[in-house]
């Protein structure tokens, strides 16, 4: 499985939900009711009381951690489901003596409340997350992610570096705003600034990211096509290489390079450190140009990581400018990085692109 597409897992495991779901509520309906009998009612009374234990025991108290946005809001939708459905059961069996239709139903309102909750995970959780996903992006390497993120354990190295990085916001530069400069490098380590960057007429795509990153890898090539698709338009390309995602002196993730192209075979290739100099940045960041094809311009971070902090780009993150001005600014990557997104927005700024 861990060669399985994320996408088409997703895909999949949707399906088969939904398909369930669909089951249950057909089984709910051809459900004879309960009876108020003494076992039935302690029966459905420990059901309950499973439902909301689980609920509160794991997905509502992993949700505490920090995970992508998109496995969070499946285990939301999983644990106030779940907790919904016991709570209800448990109100059914509370009124029972009072109103003893609730308990002769609630055999089949339980199902059918279990069949909503699987509908709301397919149709609202893991569909967007498959959606979300890059279409070459493995399960092997999502559980590899997850894992070494500990994000079972609020101490995990997950919630220490979003909260280095980010300082636990998620929201980057807001549209209509003007755009923030910052130093930044070129490569040749001569300075410049976001500013001058952006100048010129037209629309700046403005991608961070770093090399370590294995969801910025990915969505490289998308950036090629949108730029060969719109090569005509006056739009214009920048990568402002920052701190690394994933070092192996920080979040390191195990086989972070295994299903790319350029990987040797050999895990100590690809041993990347966080800078410590502008040089050292300049040389991973020209790494990645190289076993990327990069045919836009780069530029570097300060190491003091200027732009990233003002524009809350940690791990990943995609803008457009106009004349000064942020027409677009991307959720927070890994999985808020959408260049399917992106381009509907440069759509949206220039109505005669398409």
């Amino acid at each position: 499985m861990k060669n399985t597409g994320v996408r088409n897992f997703l895909i999949v495991a949707a399906s088969l939900l939904t398909c369930l779901a669909v089951g249950l509520f057909y089984i709910a309906g051809q459900l004879s009711p309960l009876s108020l009998s003494a076992a039935n009612y302690v029966a459905v009374g420990l059901i309950a009381l499973g439902f909301i234990l689980f609920a509160l025991k794991l997905p509502l108290k992993l949700t505490r951690n920090t995970m992508p946005t998109e496995p969070k809001r499946i285990l939301k939708l999983a644990g106030f489901g779940f907790l919904i459905l016991g709570i209800s059961l448990l109100v059914a069996l509370a009124a029972s003596p009072f109103f003893p239709f609730m308990f002769v139903w609630s055999a089949q309102w339980g199902l059918a409340l279990f069949a909503v909750v699987l509908v709301c995970i397919a149709l609202l959780g893991q569909a967007p997350f498959a959606l979300s996903a890059p279409a070459n992006f493995k399960m092997g390497e999502l559980f590899s992610v997850l894992s070494s993120s500990g994000f079972n354990s609020p101490d995990s190295i997950a919630n220490s570096e979003m909260k280095y990085w980010t300082d636990d916001e998620a929201a980057g530069i807001a549209v209509n705003t003007l755009l923030v400069d910052a130093p930044l490098h070129n490569l040749d380590l001569s300075m410049t600034s976001l500013a001058e960057v952006c100048r010129g007429e037209g629309i700046t795509v403005l991608n961070f990211g770093s090399y370590t990153c294995p969801h910025h890898r990915r969505r490289i090539d998308q950036l090629r096509q949108l730029k060969d698709k719109y090569a005509d338009a006056n739009i214009s390309f920048v990568t402002v290489y920052t701190a690394e995602a994933h070092p192996n002196d920080g979040w390191v993730i195990p086989g972070n390079f295994s299903e790319d192209s350029e990987y040797t075979g050999n895990e100590d290739d690809f041993c990347i450190l966080q800078a410590k100099t502008i040089e050292a940045r300049r040389d991973v960041a020209q790494r990645f140009i190289d076993n990327k094809r990069f045919n836009w311009p780069v530029f570097l971070d300060t190491m003091e990581n200027t732009a990233l902090r003002a524009y809350n780009s940690w791990p990943i993150r995609l803008y457009l400018v106009e004349s000064g001005k942020i027409i677009y600014c991307g959720d927070q990557g890994p999985f808020g990085y959408q260049p399917d997104e992106l381009e509907k927005a440069l759509l949206a700024a220039m109505p005669g692109l398409d």
